[in-house]
């Protein structure tokens, strides 16, 4: 080793550089590489498609491995979905829920009682079921299909739209969809549909549009509302289940399971009073939701 400047030095190094930098080594070195890869390209491809196997099966068997339980699904052409105690994966202490989804359903109850988790969980068990072969259930049994949503809207600052207009479009993607694609499966789940307009147009416009995507046969719905008005004005089409709560103590309880019928209690009013409003305002609540039945 030579001190260049007081630094150390390689020589040697010196020489490499200078001799590929002259014979362009490093050029002809990467088009060989390059049609290397061209000429072989099958094999390098069914390569990295093994490469790919092995690890997503990895990922899967360690995700299964950390599941509470699950189960492979099966398959049929009945155009229903079976399950047996079913659960959203990304929750710690799960509440499983059977249900046979063979009918377009109408979920009601009240805030917080369960309605989106639900249905997040049988579409998120739909779309692993076919993807990774994978249900966080016990026993499943399904049509295979394409899965749209319409959940979890908020407004768009940026690009001027609003929670409506977000939904809207949320829903003509699905309308497209299902109109050209005639003879495909398809679930399709609505999260508290139209909540952002008022309660007319909200009510008629529901109506009109699950009315029309349940005339496909092909069409399985599952749509969450508060507007216990739907459940009567669709009741030839929809079944209707719920999920309740009970007051203890001045304590809102929850046991997260799907009953069959539309939803008969409210909490926001009883909100009111446990979160100790003024009682003024509670009881005038009261009066004015008395009147508003009638």
């Amino acid at each position: 080793m030579q001190l260049l400047n007081g630094f150390p030095f390689k020589s040697e190094s010196l020489f490499y550089k200078l001799v590929k930098s002259i014979f362009l080594i490093n050029y002809f070195v990467f088009h060989y590489i390059i049609n290397s890869l061209n000429n072989n390209r099958d094999i390098y491809e069914m390569a990295w498609g093994k490469i790919g196997d092995v690890d997503g099966s990895y990922s899967i068997a360690l995700w299964r491995k950390n599941l509470p339980f699950y189960c492979l699904p099966q398959y049929d052409n009945s155009k229903k979905l079976i399950i047996e105690d079913a659960y959203h994966p990304l929750l710690n202490k799960p509440v499983g829920n059977d249900f046979d989804f063979d009918k377009d359903i109408l979920l009601t109850g009240s805030n917080a009682s369960g309605k989106s988790t639900f249905i997040k969980t049988i579409a998120l068990n739909s779309i692993l079921s076919q993807a990774l072969n994978t249900r966080t259930s016990r026993e499943v049994t399904l049509t295979r299909g394409v899965v749209y949503s319409s959940m979890a809207m908020s407004d768009d600052i940026e690009k001027g739209q609003s929670y409506f207009l977000k939904e809207i479009n949320a829903l003509k993607r699905i309308f497209d969809r299902r109109d050209s694609s005639k003879g495909v499966v398809m679930y399709l789940f609505i999260d508290e549909i139209f909540k952002g307009t008022n309660t007319i147009e909200r009510i008629a416009a529901a109506k009109s549009v699950l009315n029309y995507l349940s005339d496909y046969s092909e069409t399985r719905i599952m749509a969450a509302t508060h507007d216990l008005e739907l459940t009567d004005k669709l009741s030839t089409k929809y079944d209707n289940y719920h999920f309740r709560e009970q007051i203890i103590n001045d304590e809102i309880v929850f046991d997260y399971l799907i009953k069959k019928g539309s939803s008969k209690t409210k909490n926001a009013i009883e909100l009111l009073r446990i979160t100790n409003f003024p009682e003024k305002v509670y009881r005038e609540v009261l009066i004015h939701s008395k009147e508003l039945i009638k």
